[in-house]
């Protein structure tokens, strides 16, 4: 794997529609989209610095048609059933559990959450597990440097 981005997007399946908790500049999306592995996304973060990065970015590669930016905490917005892998990359492991814990009443047409926990991967790893998932695929990498533990949770 060349990056991180290249080794998240590897663990997003085929056609899928993702909503990417923490987006940041997107460029994850921008990724799936490009190679037209992904057939529409949802950028959410809740910090106005990286909305406005994101909507630059998308705009910037003419995708805004492919991908809907929204301002939410977390899953505090209106998940929709088209909506079935999640993203939650860049984060810390706690905060990816609180995320999926307080929103977890919509994970009901998740097929896949992907993750990237830039510490305590065994929380969320553990949580993931008692709620149901189960461990499709991981990845260790190490880009500039820094080493990634990068997971796809199907649900059962």
């Amino acid at each position: 794997m060349a990056n991180r981005i290249d080794a998240l997007a590897s663990l997003v399946p085929k056609n899928s529609i993702v909503a990417d908790i923490g987006t940041d500049h997107a460029y994850l999306i921008i990724n799936l989209l490009l190679t037209k592995k992904i057939r529409y996304a949802y950028a959410i973060d809740n910090k106005t610095g990286p909305i406005n990065n994101a909507i630059y970015n998308i705009k910037k590669n003419n995708l805004s048609d492919k991908c809907k930016i929204i301002k939410a905490d977390g899953l505090d917005f209106k998940v929709t059933k088209d909506i079935n892998v999640l993203v939650l990359a860049g984060l810390g492991g706690s905060n990816i559990v609180q995320i999926i814990d307080k929103g977890k009443s919509k994970l009901k047409y998740i097929k896949y959450i992907v993750t990237d926990a830039h510490r305590d991967n065994e929380k969320v790893q553990e949580y993931l597990l008692n709620l149901g998932f189960k461990i499709n695929q991981s990845i260790d990498i190490i880009d500039k440097k820094k080493k990634y533990h990068l997971v796809q949770y199907a649900n059962k």
